[in-house]
Order: C-alpha cells, then sequence, then structure tokens
C-alpha cells in the first residue's frame, strides 16, 4: 500500500464523470492489450502482457479495467470507463501494450481497425495518449503511465510515405511525455526508439521485467524501475533501455511486507538488512580497504576533487556538488552495500560533511530513517546546506521526524541561502500548492524561475508549466516551450550518463566501454555544459578504456587531436567544452 504521510507531494488526477467513484485510498487502474491488428501485422504478446499484468494489479489491490483488442469506439469507451472510477482514488495506473507512434512530438495509442492513410486519419482513428493523461491529472493523487508501446510500426510508415514533404514529422517509437507532479511515465525503451515484442506465447522484454519485480514487497516504484530496467538491457544485449520521466516527490510501494515484532524491537525488514550486512562483511573488507586508499590522478591537478571511495560510488546526491561520485537518486542507492561502505568512510574521516551526509542518504534508503535525521540533524546544525534540504523533505512528510511544514520552510530558505537550487525549487512548489504558506503562483513561478537559472530540473519542468498555463505569470507558449526543452536536455543527459556509467561499470551487462562512451558522447552534444560538468565531477568513476573510448569520439568529432591515452588532461576537457560548441 502507499504510505498515507509520504503522498503529501503526490500532486494526482480529477476526474470528469460522477459515476461510480471510487473509494478513498483505492486504486484504479486501466490495463490494455491490443494485438490482433486489422491493417497492420499482428503483435505475438500485447494480450498476454495485459492480462497477466491486470492479474498481478488485481493481487496488488487495484480495481482494474481491461480492455482487449480494442478498436478505436471500444478503446474510447475504456477510458471514459476508467475516468468515472477514478474520483476520489488515490492512485491512477494506465498500462497500455500494443502498437503507437508520434507525429509532431504527439503520441497516439492505436486501436485495431486504425488504417491512417492520411495524416487527417490521426483525430478520427487514433487516440492521442494525452486525452489518457487528462483524465488522470483531474485530480491531486498519485499517477503511474506504463507504454509498452514502441514496437516497430507499418502504420506509421505508411503514414509517413503519405505525408510527403511532412513526413519528417512522424518519428520513431514514441516521443518523450513530460510528467506532471506526482505522475511517472516508463517508456519499454528510450524516446525515438522502438522495443522488442518477444517471443510468441510470452511476455515483452519490458513486461517480463515489470511483472517479475511489481510485488516485491517494500520497494519503491523507482527502485522497481531501476530492475526492469537492468533486466531489459540483459535481455536484450543492451539494445533496448527503458525510460521513464518522474515528477513523484513521495515513495509509492506497490506491496509492502508487514512488520512484526522481532528481536530487540527490530523489524522483518532491519532485521533481514543486518543479516545480508553480515553475509557481504568479508567481501566489502576487502573492497573497502581497497576504496579508501587515496586515488592517483593521472591527469594531474585540474581534476582534482579530493579522494574517492565506495561510499562516493554508492551514495553521493546528484544535487550536492561537493561530492566525488556521479549521484546516485535515492531510491536507486544499493542500501546493504551503501551503509556498510559509507559507515567505514565516516569513520576513516570523521570531519567529513559530505561522508557523513552519504552515510545518512544510505540509512534512509535502508529503511533506517531515525538514524538518517539524526545525521542530518548534526550536520544541518553545523550549516550543511544539502542536509538542510533533506531533513526538510523528511520534516515536510513526517517521514523518521516529527512531521513540521514552519521547520521544514526555515530549513529550506537556509539551504536556498546557501546555494540549493533544489531548494529554492521545494519552496516554489510549496507556495505553488499552498502547503505551510498562502497559495501563490507569483511568488512560486519567482522561485521556480530562480531555480531553474540555476539548472534544478524540476524547476524547469515546473516554470514551463506555469508559463503555458499563465499562472503567476503571463502565458507564453515559446518560453513554455523554451523551458520544456532546456528540461528535456537535461534529462537526457543525466539518464545518458548514467547508462554510461552501467556500460562502463558492467552493473547492468558485460562492461562494454565503447557503448559507454558513445552514451556519454551522445549526453555532451544533447547538453554539453551540464553533461561536462557531471564528467568532471565523477572523472575518476570512469575506466581508462573509457576515457580512451571517448577520445577517439572526440576525436571523430574534430574537437579533440590529443593521444588517445585514456588521461583526461587539458586537452581531453577543452574537447569536452568544444563539444557543445560544435
Amino acid at each position: 500500500m502507499v504510505r498515507p504521510t509520504r503522498l503529501i507531494f503526490a500532486c494526482l488526477v480529477w476526474c470528469i464523470s460522477i459515476v461510480a467513484p471510487a473509494a478513498a485510498g483505492e486504486r484504479v487502474a486501466l490495463v490494455i492489450g491490443n494485438s490482433h491488428y486489422e491493417f497492420a501485422t499482428p503483435l505475438n504478446n500485447p494480450e498476454n502482457d495485459a492480462v497477466a499484468v491486470a492479474s498481478v494489479l488485481e493481487k496488488l489491490g487495484f480495481s482494474v479495467v481491461r480492455g482487449l483488442d480494442l478498436d478505436r469506439d471500444a478503446l474510447v469507451g475504456k477510458i471514459r470507463e476508467f475516468a468515472r472510477q477514478l474520483r476520489g482514488a488515490d492512485t491512477a495506473l494506465f498500462y497500455y501494450s500494443g502498437h503507437g507512434l508520434q507525429v509532431d512530438g504527439r503520441n497516439y495509442l492505436v486501436p485495431l481497425d486504425a488504417k491512417l492513410d492520411d495524416e487527417a486519419d490521426l483525430d478520427f482513428e487514433a487516440v492521442e495518449m494525452a486525452t489518457v493523461i487528462k483524465q488522470m491529472e483531474r485530480e491531486p493523487r498519485t499517477n503511474l503511465i506504463f507504454l509498452d508501446a514502441c514496437r516497430d510500426n507499418p502504420l506509421a510508415r505508411n503514414l509517413a510515405r503519405n505525408m510527403g514533404t511532412r513526413s519528417t514529422a512522424v518519428g520513431r517509437g514514441l516521443a518523450r511525455l513530460d510528467s506532471g507532479v506526482g505522475t511517472l511515465i516508463a517508456f519499454s525503451t528510450q524516446p525515438g526508439n522502438v522495443a522488442l515484442d518477444g517471443e510468441a506465447g510470452g511476455n515483452s522484454p519490458f513486461t517480463a521485467a515489470l511483472l517479475a519485480h511489481i510485488e516485491t514487497p517494500n520497494t519503491d516504484i523507482s527502485r522497481v524501475l531501476r530492475k526492469v530496467r537492468q533486466d531489459v538491457l540483459a535481455a536484450t544485449n543492451g539494445n533496448q533501455v527503458p525510460w521513464s520521466s518522474s515528477s513523484l516527490i513521495g515513495d509509492f510501494y506497490f506491496t509492502t511486507a508487514a512488520a512484526t515484532t522481532a528481536t530487540a524491537g527490530e523489524s522483518d525488514e532491519l532485521t533481514a538488512l543486518r543479516e545480508r550486512l553480515e553475509q557481504l562483511e568479508e567481501k566489502l573488507a576487502n573492497q573497502q580497504q581497497a576504496a579508501l586508499q587515496p586515488s592517483i590522478d593521472p591527469a594531474g591537478p585540474e581534476t582534482g576533487h579530493g579522494e574517492i571511495n565506495t561510499c562516493d560510488l554508492l551514495a553521493a546526491d546528484p544535487a550536492d556538488r561537493r561530492s566525488n561520485g556521479f549521484g546516485v537518486s535515492l531510491q536507486d542507492i544499493d542500501a546493504v552495500t551503501a551503509v556498510a561502505s559509507c559507515e567505514a568512510s565516516a569513520l576513516n574521516d570523521p570531519s567529513s560533511a559530505v561522508q557523513k551526509y552519504q552515510l545518512a542518504r544510505s540509512y534512509a534508503a535502508a529503511g533506517l530513517t531515525g538514524q538518517a535525521a539524526a545525521l542530518l540533524e548534526e550536520l544541518a546544525d553545523a550549516g550543511d546546506a544539502a542536509a538542510m534540504l533533506t531533513l526538510a523533505r523528511m520534516q515536510l512528510v513526517g517521514n523518521g521526524v516529527e512531521r513540521n511544514t514552519t521547520k521544514a520552510l526555515n530549513l529550506l530558505a537556509q539551504a536556498a541561502a546557501r546555494g540549493m537550487p533544489a531548494a529554492t525549487s521545494l519552496i516554489g512548489y510549496l507556495h505553488e500548492a499552498g502547503l505551510g504558506v498562502p497559495r501563490n503562483y507569483t511568488t512560486a513561478a519567482g522561485y521556480y524561475r530562480s531555480a531553474a537559472e540555476a539548472g534544478d530540473l524540476f524547476a524547469m519542468k515546473a516554470q514551463s508549466r506555469l508559463l503555458e498555463n499563465g499562472l503567476g505569470v503571463g502565458r507564453d507558449y515559446a518560453e513554455a516551450n523554451r523551458w520544456a526543452n532546456r528540461a528535456a536536455m537535461h534529462e537526457t543527459a543525466f539518464a545518458q550518463l548514467r547508462l554510461a556509467q552501467m556500460l562502463d561499470s558492467g552493473s547492468a551487462t558485460a562492461s562494454d566501454a565503447a557503448s559507454a562512451a558513445a552514451a556519454a558522447f551522445s549526453a555532451l552534444l544533447f547538453a554539453n555544459e551540464p553533461a561536462a560538468r557531471r564528467l568532471r565531477r565523477s572523472a575518476r568513476l570512469w575506466s581508462s578504456a573509457f576515457w580512451q573510448e571517448l577520445q577517439k569520439q572526440l576525436r571523430s568529432s574534430g574537437s579533440y587531436t590529443g593521444p588517445i591515452d585514456g588521461l583526461y588532461g587539458e586537452r581531453t576537457w577543452a574537447a569536452i567544452d568544444a563539444v557543445g560548441a560544435n
């Protein structure tokens, strides 16, 4: 079940109908699977996928609206039925398996009877994805959208041929969708790419992975999707990379295991965690000993960020520019390994605020919220801005500490004054939502603008939304689009670098330095400044083979003329910075 205290930030859905409203706290899902198309090659598994997903969701307490092999009228009917059941629900979920396509950046679901000989047919024969999202975002609630709809689509190719000079408007796969606050959108593969359907009689790689992890107790949705991504990468030899766009601020759990009384009052979860820690103790001891040794930087002092250790690799905060690590979201931290490593690091360097902060994040990821809060309070009292921000988030939802909006706002103001754009952005959200302060869109827009200019992704999306709707600022579609594009570039760059890190380290598939370098170079092309900054900060994380392959990419682009030696010196950094200017 969703933890209610963590849903304070979740801005979720309004439904248009008053017929058959959901009971308070209910979860409602719409699950669609289209396989047997009339004017396109049938797909192997959407029907199997939808039946399996619907069955699991019902086990997890969802009221499920099912639809299999739907023509347009039937598809619209199921969406209407879903909308009618949403009123009052605290969670809405939409799962679609079948053909989809994008035209002019808009995504369309393809009914069984769609022919699509002409661009005008889209409005009459397909259903725009925005129609479903609109129904889900009419009330504040948690929205989860899963789109396994990126198959190679002959209807899209046919439409492109018939559109003549406008054929380029028909994109490959689906276009990215920016999620509203409280909404998560998961694609079976990255925007603009196509996904595999899987062997006949089974499930697609994406849905098979989702089914494998969705019932894992006490696992936040972000971690579920990380496991799904790893499974799909392995199943497709790295050819398909599931993608997600999330504006969830609270945690979401499909299922939680009931806590029972354990030794010394510990929960089963904590007992299991400590057992796993004991099992890893010998293995980690060797890793920690090696990781705690100073790193030798072959490129000299220009890349200097101090020593790096296992804790930096596992628990660095993406928003904390002091840290050596690349940055890992709280939901993606490997709690068992991180707790052990960060405890060792904090003990080895007790004066380091960064190591203590990363230890606090590890505790929070492990569910040890009391220990996390105590350490964060100590750091916040000493003026640590990152700790102030994280502690404020915990106070806003009552996670491990007493819920106190006033104290949280005070901490956020201090963190913002110390240069934390994420704190400024969160203050903007509180003003937009009227949480702890009177609702004021103009004030919210001012905070969002400041945070967005400083590079905060959430603020960029919020700024775009306010400009598009004329909330607190004059309606300006061009400026709204500029911020949306900037946010998309930043998010894509970060995701590409995360993929590069997984490929370089071999954490998802076998280590592949060439593919890792290609992904990193793509990130530099998307958003050079933030991508270059993250590369510079995390320079020691990457293998020498990665740097050699990246130097080859840079040389091919004409920005690098130095040796292919895997040493990230001044010429390498100059070439990296030059990529964005080309």
